[in-house]
């Protein structure tokens, strides 16, 4: 529910007009209190055993922990937008608590249940934003939504903030449209009338995903989808006569898109494609982006304190840097970033297991997306803010052991 189905909620704030802040607090204690009664539950059956694979992840967490308190309570660093207090909440509530509740009862997840359960997610929220974009939102037609970034806000008297970013929409189009390709190319659902089904689906996140308008989602979509498709194609038995299907499905696929995508062009506007062509521009000509500089001032950070790192937020503009592994060296120098380095490993090769190994195809749908997530940390992701981050490298380190 922290992971895959947040649009559902948040489609239901903002329908519903329920003040954002309290019932977002409310749902985070319910899965605080819920996670808490997994773990009693599990101690009350067996004695609680933490994986010695997750031990580098533990002494990460740890340092970062008391990096956070230091810069909170004693050096009274502050951060952009956000109070020290939901600060700790989100990191020790909403990040560690769920990590733990993984690691202590990983051995009781039923991967096939999980997996429905995840697409099922994914389909009511993609079909949820779908429907608060062009239904209950007041954001015009097509042409208009294709135009700009669509995000959901909550604007009244006592609660103004953004409910779900463009980023975070792009995202759950593109884990849709990912995740489908991978049940097919799996061979997962064998019916032909759930093929169509799923093409539609495709189409749907696929859909959701230009409405986000963010490039990070996308170019995720397309790495990963590829690192899926050698994954299929290293896999199966008649390897040249499938590449040759390989292709020529993806020629397909790439010229019916493309005649999509020309008539969909003559007609509107699409932003995505705007933001694609202006960044190409800009770095053609050395113009830098805002995130640039907040990537330089991290590092720079890191090198002014090499061992224990400077503070939990860039001094350059008192927040994080929107990339995992320089907010890891920042926040907690070379000491932390050996840990989290080791913890990387295992999450790296795991996922390499997972992918090759016919034994784990029924994994691959939801490793595609957790890898999906994953590569965003490199360009939107934080330690405190991304819950989802640690919880998929968690759970794909421990995935074979299930």
């Amino acid at each position: 529910m922290n992971c895959f189905s947040y649009p559902i909620t948040a489609v239901v704030i903002a329908s519903s007009r329920l003040p954002s802040s309290q019932t977002n607090i409310g749902l985070k204690v319910i899965y605080s209190l819920l996670a808490l009664f997994i773990i009693y539950f599990i101690s009350a059956k067996e004695r609680i055993r933490f994986p010695n694979l997750l031990l580098s992840g533990l002494f990460f967490f740890f340092i970062y922990s008391v990096r956070l308190l230091y810069d909170i309570f004693i050096a009274d660093v502050t951060i952009l937008y956000y109070s020290p207090y939901y600060v700790l909440a989100y990191f020790f509530v909403a990040t560690l608590l769920p990590i733990i509740t993984v690691a202590v009862g990983y051995r009781y997840i039923n991967i096939r249940q999980l997996t429905i359960f995840v697409f099922l997610a994914l389909i009511i929220s993609n079909v949820s934003l779908f429907y608060y974009l062009f239904y209950i939102g007041d954001f015009g037609g097509l042409e208009e939504q294709l135009s700009m970034r669509a995000n959901i806000k909550i604007e009244s008297v006592n609660d103004v903030g953004t409910l779900i970013n463009p980023i975070t929409i792009g995202l759950y189009g593109a884990s849709l449209v990912l995740f489908c390709i991978n049940l097919l190319l799996n061979k997962l659902i064998n019916r032909r009338i759930l093929h169509l089904i799923l093409y539609l689906l495709m189409a749907l996140g696929f859909f959701i995903l230009i409405l986000g308008a963010s490039r990070g989602p996308l170019l995720g979509l397309i790495v990963i989808l590829i690192i899926c498709l050698i994954s299929s194609w290293y896999k199966s038995d008649k390897k040249i006569i499938n590449i040759i299907k390989l292709f020529i499905l993806i020629g397909l696929y790439i010229s019916v898109l493309s005649g999509i995508i020309s008539k969909i062009l003559a007609k509107y506007d699409i932003f995505l494609l705007d933001r694609i062509m202006t960044f190409m521009t800009e770095r053609s000509r050395g113009i830098k982006e805002a995130r640039d500089y907040s990537f330089s001032g991290a590092w720079n950070d890191f090198l002014s304190s090499p061992f224990i790192g400077k503070q939990y937020v860039g001094t350059y503009d008192n927040f994080y840097p929107h990339n995992i592994f320089l907010e890891v060296l920042m926040a907690t120098g070379t000491l932390g970033g050996i840990f989290f380095l080791l913890y990387f490993i295992k999450f790296i090769k795991n996922v390499y297991k997972l992918l090759i190994d016919k034994k784990y195809n029924y994994y691959i749908p939801l490793v595609g997306a957790m890898l999906l997530s994953f590569f965003l940390s490199l360009t939107s992701g934080s330690i405190f803010a991304s819950p989802e981050i640690w919880i998929f490298m968690t759970l794909t380190i421990l995935l074979p052991k299930v």
